[in-house]
């Protein structure tokens, strides 16, 4: 046997090992560590005098499926009251006057009472008293905190036990692992024939995964809804007055205030209508929760996980146009799809913003081809889809267009197919209704301008900086090269600074990732700085967890279908649990991070020099096993999620 195969063998069987024991602690104690637990407080309002032979007590439903611990309030301390004893009792009742717990309270500085792991039974009533048997000479009388209705003030601190049946996380486990396995085994192999069906099996879990475990369920139903809706109108002769449809046939419903939301433009409306011609055959707009809307749910996911694989097969339109070697376009790929914050943004979530970077996809090479016109008009329909790839347009062609003639021009043509169908569309009572609903709870530009100095959005003044920058920058345009490399570099600033500076949505940073992807491989000889864009990854899930979860699965995923809903403890509230200010430390590392990148790729851009022509091919190709591994924080992040679903939910 060969020393190289040998070690295989014994890094297989330490990995395997490995796995083993993770799996083993995540199906025993860790479910019970304090990490996952919450707290519950009735309200501390007042304190009262309590005397021996006195009670107070507190009826509730149990909110947790396992008490951890049960904490009292006293009031302030004196010198002797620290060192006097009392002779009092904790009890916990149920609904049926059942002891469950009781515990000695021998100090008045007893305040918090252990109750190990008890199991309760959610939503049924129990009973909290504490009974001041007698007390030393030093403490005749001692003062406890009430509620406003002279009930005993309490928090209770438990955690959940989750699903009932726990069965498929070992199934989920296993296919995790056997990822991680044939990844150990191929590690280092850059032989393009063994590694091939090693590549495709790893994001074929990803994508496998990402379907079947997650989903934004709310968002797509409602995205699917729409889009029926627009088929609707269409069949009925009223397709240009679509949100007056659309709001009436909802009025008629006497649906809930959620179900007018249809914050999308009407191209995405169009474009959504013709991917839901098949569902409606068998329903229509007015669709509400039932079997078929999962199914609907699962459809698109599906639709969006095929246009996450035919984009990667476009990402390499891009290298064509600039002629770049088989080197690097393996890399762009290698880069792109293998990013763990595209899956959960695309197939994980279900964001439709996929439709806009395939648009993108289709523009750039005539970008790089010096067709700015064509290339105007291409990004004009992305734009129209979401005006997000404007914050991509404006700096590129700011790159190449020098006249202001021109820029003007081309802006226009950005802006036409917008400005048409907001002319069309964009009209009427119900698009003023569906359209303050969904401003009352926030916009765009609200997002962008809300993080300050002083009066002035911080990003709004990195963003000027940056067009300003392209602007002056002096660009051989005949470099397709030198063209690609700039032209990725203003959009990863720019998104490096929106990530920052900007209170975001995870979909909206889709560009961020796509221009890393172009811009790492001019960058292989420093393949460590991809160990800085795993923890960029990270950060991005973390933060954008922050507000929505720490991924969508464990609460709108197609496996909560069985009605259970998730009640516990995401990542980042046990982060909370451990750290005070976790979101705080979480968001200023996401910014250190996002802008150690843009300035890295800005001070190594290796186009400020004559030779950067003399660039080889083997010096863009990046580290396979590197690039592919960023997939595991995906995996990582995935299985944590789908445990305290199962575990601690």
């Amino acid at each position: 046997m060969s020393v190289i195969r040998k070690k295989k063998y014994i890094n297989l069987a330490v990995c395997s090992m490995l796995l083993i024991m993770v799996y083993v602690a995540m199906v025993t104690f860790m479910p019970k560590m304090s990490l996952w637990s919450r707290s519950y407080c009735n309200g501390n309002d007042e304190y009262i005098n309590l005397e021996p032979g006195m009670e107070v007590s507190y009826r509730f439903a149990a909110p947790v499926d396992r008490l951890t611990g049960i904490k009292l309030f006293f009031g302030e301390l004196t010198d002797k009251d620290i060192v006097a004893r009392t002779d009092a009792t904790v009890i916990l009742t149920d609904s049926e006057g059942r002891e469950v717990f009781s515990s000695e309270a021998t100090s008045v500085c007893q305040d918090v009472f252990n109750t190990g792991s008890l199991e309760l039974e959610q939503g049924q009533t129990y009973t909290v008293t504490y009974r001041l048997n007698d007390a030393d000479e030093f403490t005749d009388k001692m003062t406890i905190g009430v509620t406003a209705d002279g009930d005993l003030a309490l928090e209770i601190s438990g955690t959940y036990n989750g699903v009932p049946s726990k069965s498929t996380f070992l199934i989920i486990y296993s296919v995790i692992s056997a990822a991680v396995l044939l990844y150990v085994w191929f590690y280092g192999n850059n032989d393009l024939v063994a590694t091939d069906f090693c590549d495709k099996f790893i994001l074929g879990v990803g994508v496998f995964l990402s379907v079947v475990l997650i989903n934004q369920f709310f968002d797509l139903f409602m995205i699917g809804r729409a889009g029926l809706r627009m088929l609707d109108s269409i069949l009925d002769g009223k397709l240009f007055s679509f949100f007056d449809y659309a709001y009436i046939q909802e009025v008629i419903r006497g649906s809930e205030r959620d179900f007018f939301e249809i914050p999308y433009s009407t191209v995405t409306y169009i474009i959504v209508a013709i991917i839901m011609i098949p569902l409606r055959f068998f329903t229509d707009g007015n669709i509400g929760f039932s079997s078929i809307a999962n199914v609907m749910v699962l459809y698109l996911d599906v639709v969006v996980a095929g246009l996450f694989l035919w984009s990667v097969k476009l990402t390499q339109r891009i290298c064509d146009a600039c002629d770049m070697p088989s080197e690097y376009k393996r890399s762009v790929k290698y880069l792109y799809s293998f990013s763990p914050v595209l899956l959960l943004i695309t197939i994980g979530s279900g964001q439709i913003d996929i439709i806009y970077l395939i648009i993108m996809m289709f523009a750039f090479p005539l970008y790089y081809q010096g067709r700015y016109r064509m290339f105007a008009l291409v990004t004009a329909l992305a734009v129209a889809v979401k005006p997000i790839p404007l914050m991509v347009f404006i700096p590129v062609i700011l790159l190449v267009n020098k006249k202001v003639k021109d820029i003007l021009i081309n802006t226009g043509i950005c802006l036409s197919v917008y400005a048409v169908f907001k002319f069309l569309f964009d009209k009427g009572t119900g698009y003023d209704t569906i359209w303050s609903i969904i401003s009352s709870r926030y916009t765009v530009i609200g997002r962008v301008t809300d993080r300050k100095a002083g009066d002035i959005s911080l990003f709004l003044i990195a963003f000027s900086i940056i067009c300003l920058a392209s602007f002056i920058k002096k660009i051989d345009v005949s470099d397709k090269k030198a063209v690609l490399y700039h032209s990725m570099l203003v959009i990863f600033v720019t998104y490096a600074s929106f990530a920052a500076f900007v209170n975001w949505h995870s979909q909206w940073l889709i560009p961020l990732v796509f221009s890393f992807a172009y811009l790492m491989p001019f960058m292989a000889e420093n393949k460590r700085v991809l160990l800085i864009e795993y923890a960029l990854e990270l950060l991005i899930f973390l933060v954008s967890g922050l507000t929505y979860g720490t991924v969508y699965m464990i609460e709108f995923g197609l496996l909560a279908a069985d009605g259970f809903e998730f009640r516990g403890v995401s990542i980042c509230e046990a982060l909370s649990n451990a750290v005070s200010n976790a979101d705080t430390i979480l968001i200023t590392l996401l910014a250190a991070v996002s802008l150690f990148l843009a300035a890295f790729f800005v001070i190594k851009n290796p186009y400020r020099n004559a030779d950067a022509g003399k660039i080889k091919a083997a010096d863009l190709a990046v580290d396979r096993s590197m690039a592919i591994g960023r997939i595991f924080v995906y995996f990582s992040i995935l299985l944590i999620s789908y445990w305290l679903y199962c575990y601690t939910g």
